[in-house]
């Protein structure tokens, strides 16, 4: 015989395969693999717990209970789970979040749009992705190293930045003549949508690269005509609107504000010959383009 033979006090005595057991000290017992000996003051019953439900709470004390799936069948308005312990359970995987769906969370790693305003007590550390111009640079400026242009929005402000880097394009003749491909129509290097970027308040163009190669005053225009071609004057253009006229070349990190800002009918922007001279390709040259609005 194994397990216990004689306990006055509650046990438990599993059969893992078939064993028998004295009861009541004259009977002899057979246990099948998976059933149980209650010992319960003296008295031995068989069971088996398998299905078999429970008529009270059951604590086990400081023990754990192994297995491969809990089932809760409870309906809602009962909690499932009560725990006391703060300690966090790993790989722990739930599709809500005090009643909170995953797609109502902020990610604190990845890309994610928010529907409706949002509030932040404190101030905002790291990138602030915001959408580009809807108009870029134009089929004109194909030469230029790189156009780059980003809109953000904070409250109502919208600040606009436009980079350029001009190193490829082409200047030629006269002062005031468009910056371009050779000879090319649509060289422009974007277009300011007052609807994308609001009514602009204030701007400013900083010098990041000095211009080489070719004429280092440039100045900055926007016309409602997107079609202006390298080589021809910007002030020809339809509605032009001089943004800044520098007058003296650029140097590095030379920042000017605008004296003019672009309006609802002149918008696209065009960098232009100053009062300098120097035809040629450039062979460097990079400003910042920086425009404040405020959305009505």
């Amino acid at each position: 015989m194994s397990g216990p033979q004689d306990d006055r006090y509650n046990s438990r005595y599993s059969a893992t395969s078939t064993d028998t057991l004295l009861a009541d000290q004259d009977t002899v017992t057979t246990l099948a693999t998976g059933e149980f000996v209650m010992v319960t003051g003296g008295k031995i019953t068989l069971a088996n717990f398998q299905n078999e439900p429970l008529v009270a709470n059951w604590d086990v004390g400081a023990f754990t209970i192994t297995g491969t799936q809990f089932i809760s069948d409870i309906s809602t308005g009962t909690a499932p789970l009560v725990v006391a312990s703060t300690t966090v359970v790993a790989n722990l995987n739930a599709t809500q979040v005090n009643s909170l769906s995953s797609t109502a969370l902020a990610l604190v790693d990845g890309s994610q749009n928010f529907t409706g305003s949002q509030t932040f007590t404190a101030g905002l550390l790291g990138d602030v992705n915001g959408t580009a111009m809807a108009v870029g640079e134009g089929t004109g400026w194909a030469g230029a190293a790189a156009v780059s242009s980003e809109i953000t929005k904070q409250g109502k402000l919208v600040t606009t930045h436009l980079f350029v880097d001009i190193q490829g394009l082409v200047v030629t003749t006269d002062a005031s003549d468009i910056i371009g491909d050779n000879l090319a129509a649509n060289s422009h290097a974007g277009q300011f949508a007052l609807a994308e970027s609001g009514q602009f308040l204030s701007g400013k163009i900083t010098c990041l690269e000095v211009p080489t190669s070719a004429v280092a005053d440039i100045d900055f225009t926007v016309s409602s005509a997107s079609n202006g071609v390298e080589n021809a004057a910007v002030d020809a253009l339809a509605d032009p609107v001089i943004l800044l006229a520098n007058t003296e070349n650029w140097t590095l990190g030379m920042s000017k504000a605008m004296a003019l800002l672009p309006d609802a009918t002149s918008d696209f922007l065009y960098l232009s010959a100053g009062t300098g001279s120097g035809n040629g390709t450039y062979g460097a040259g990079q400003f910042l383009i920086e425009l404040i609005g405020y959305e009505a």
